[in-house]
């Protein structure tokens, strides 16, 4: 039971996040850890006890977080990558002068090369 509730809150949250990165220009998701750890580490001054163990506390949780969000933005990139060149093959190529309408995406060129490997393998 355990298990659901978790993969609901991280499904949840990787849907906030991918939200927020594909429709807001400077996107809270990226930018607002910032501003939490710098509210985190201003009750504390440089000399107390309490700061180096604080400074690494916020600084594992923000890298945490910053690797999670960049690791959704390269599957948004690949994503809209991927959509675009489908959408080239489909109908911008035909736009293009007679000589490139027979050239193929890079995605196309990927996808056609991978199967003849895994043909020839067998």
């Amino acid at each position: 039971m355990a298990t659901t509730a978790r993969t609901g809150v991280y499904r949840r949250v990787r849907r906030w996040v991918d939200h927020d990165l594909a429709h807001h220009w400077r996107p809270i998701s990226l930018f607002g850890p910032l501003v939490l750890a710098a509210l985190a580490m201003m009750p504390l001054r440089f000399g107390t006890d309490a700061f180096f163990p604080v400074l690494g506390t916020v600084l594992t949780l923000f890298c945490a977080w910053n690797a999670f969000v960049l690791w959704r933005v390269a599957r948004i990139i690949r994503a809209v990558s991927i959509k675009g060149d489908r959408e080239f093959d489909r109908y911008g190529k035909y736009l293009l002068p007679s000589e490139y309408a027979a050239s193929e995406s890079y995605l196309a060129h990927q996808r056609r090369r991978h199967r003849l490997r895994r043909l020839t393998r067998r």
